[in-house]
């Protein structure tokens, strides 16, 4: 597990929130109370909603975070488990519950945070010779490269995936996800999301 957990308070701007997220890029970050406990989780795709809303709402409007408190964005009930997790549960965690980190939490603190990245680099260092076709996803959304970046953001927020494929006639071309939304946000609206996917 990472035990340098970069964390929000539950009182911080929203907008000071979503530029530590988009420069930090961590998928996500947890929320602390004033006593120093977890009490929620602010991810990519909380702050990628909050701006598809506006939009909804106004498509004139441009993409600005609202400065209100962290605590009325944040997903509740933190994903915890404790340093006596072994490493297997954990990762079977992570997919049945199909998210990407789960917080470690020791007498009511938090004290670190175990991702998909930690379980992939066990993997590499356990030599394991297993076929990826098992493991591999079946069904992948992609967007058409001359998709506005507005309805990139759109359709990001809606699929509920942290990233989609661009293609150009069906070859993949790149990827728009959650950090290229956030860092596209201020871009135009009528922009082709070819240029801002990686």
């Amino acid at each position: 597990m990472t035990t340098a957990v970069q964390s929000v308070n539950i009182d911080m701007p929203l907008s000071t929130a979503g530029a530590i997220l988009t420069q930090s890029r961590y998928s996500g970050m947890p929320v602390i109370d004033h006593a120093g406990s977890i009490v929620g989780v602010l991810s990519r795709t909380d702050v990628l909603h909050v701006g598809a809303s506006q939009r909804a709402q106004d498509p004139d409007r441009a993409f600005r975070l609202p400065t209100e408190p962290v605590a009325k964005f944040m997903s509740q009930g933190p994903l915890v488990v404790s340093p006596q997790t072994t490493l297997a549960s954990a990762a079977q965690s992570m997919v049945e519950l199909n998210v990407h980190r789960l917080f470690v939490v020791q007498h009511g603190k938090l004290c670190g945070v175990v991702s998909s990245l930690d379980v992939c680099r066990a993997l590499e260092h356990s030599r394991l010779a297993t076929r990826l076709r098992p493991y591999t996803s079946a069904s992948i959304q992609t967007l058409a490269a001359d998709v506005t970046v507005e309805d990139a953001i759109a359709a990001l927020d809606k699929s509920g995936c942290s990233s989609l494929v661009v293609v150009d006639e069906d070859w993949p071309v790149g990827i728009f996800g959650q950090i290229d939304a956030l860092a596209a946000r201020n871009a135009e609206r009528l922009e082709a999301v070819a240029d801002q996917c990686r």
